[in-house]
């Protein structure tokens, strides 16, 4: 092990580059006729008793505002491919006691090495948002979302889709996030690790990173979001463990190759494993993540850089590609 570096025990890497077009985004679906999605319909609402008690009631109203849907577009003269696309998904507000014995059930059976017939769950609690989600083979997907700097919680429903790829139907992937902890940790010791502007400027090259230690590890952080919360400020970040690359058990790749296999599907958009990088001019291996925050944040500004976002915006880690335009303008902790 190269002197100066510390890098305790690595986490066991699970594979990283799989099928193409097993996470792709942009690609495009075959066309549904109003008669697909009306069987859709028919065949969710004739498999309702298939749903756990707990979860029923937001099936039925997700079923119903489906078929309201459709109900208004069967007298139409034309239905064009953009009326078609608000069938997709339906939201709606859950109730207080109902979502707790929701979430609860979620943590309950997420993860069970032998889900039920037909019926999945997946739990994602992290400090910035949390997803409860169950699918029902042939009645659709219900997600809970949780957003904490929102102080909302949502619930949305999709029909069941013979076409697969869509957003629910990877968020049931496995992901890097799966197994990311959620660690509170000083803002000024992580921030000044934020490293995306300069991993994704290198191109076929090797980017020469800043890195924060914590727990006997080195870090580069790829994401940093900020925002003010009940009149504190707050912030969160996405951290990656650092292995020299001869430890590294799978594929490695420049910032240009780990982009081909995100436009192929073959890589979750946001994960960085593999991706070698550069720290004090030893070669390394972005390897696996955390989540850091910091609740009580000190206010200050910084430029924002190709790959963060401020929390002003929509924050869903199910969705966000982690890839975003360089700002010209500052953006305060405001």
């Amino acid at each position: 092990m190269q002197s100066g570096f510390d890098f305790g025990d690595l986490q066991a890497v699970r594979a990283i580059e799989v099928a193409a077009g097993t996470w792709e985004q942009n690609y495009e679906r075959p066309s549904l006729g109003l008669p697909d999605f009306q069987a859709m319909a028919v065949n969710a609402r004739a498999k309702l008793n298939t749903v756990p008690a707990s979860a029923r009631e937001y099936f039925d109203a997700g079923v119903q505002r489906f078929e309201a849907a459709l109900g208004s577009l069967k007298n139409a003269v034309e239905v064009k491919r953009s009326d078609l696309s608000t069938l997709e998904e339906f939201e709606f507000e859950p109730e207080g006691p109902l979502a707790e014995a929701f979430t609860s059930l979620s943590r309950r059976h997420s993860g069970a090495a032998t889900p039920a017939d037909g019926v999945k769950w997946k739990v994602r609690e992290q400090i910035d948002a949390s997803y409860y989600a169950v699918r029902v083979e042939g009645v659709g997907t219900v997600i809970l979302r949780k957003y904490f700097h929102h102080d909302t919680v949502s619930i949305t429903y999709e029909p069941p889709s013979p076409l697969g790829r869509r957003c629910t139907d990877r968020f049931f992937l496995d992901s890097y996030a799966d197994a990311a902890q959620s660690i509170e940790l000083p803002h000024k010791l992580w921030g000044v690790a934020f490293a995306a502007d300069k991993i994704a400027y290198a191109g076929k090259g090797k980017a020469s990173v800043p890195t924060f230690r914590y727990g006997g590890r080195e870090y580069v952080v790829t994401s940093r979001l900020s925002s003010i919360k009940n009149g504190s400020a707050y912030a969160i970040g996405t951290a990656w463990a650092l292995c020299p690359i001869s430890q590294w058990p799978g594929k490695s790749y420049s910032y240009q190759e780990h982009s081909k296999l995100l436009e192929d599907g073959r890589q979750e958009r946001s994960d960085y494993r593999g991706i070698v990088v550069l720290v004090r001019g030893q070669e390394m291996v972005i390897e696996s993540a955390m989540f850091v925050y910091d609740l009580n944040a000190e206010p200050q500004t910084y430029v924002l850089d190709a790959g963060e976002t401020s929390m002003d915006e929509d924050h869903d880690p199910m969705l966000l590609d982690g890839h975003h335009e360089q700002a010209d303008s500052e953006e305060a902790f405001a």
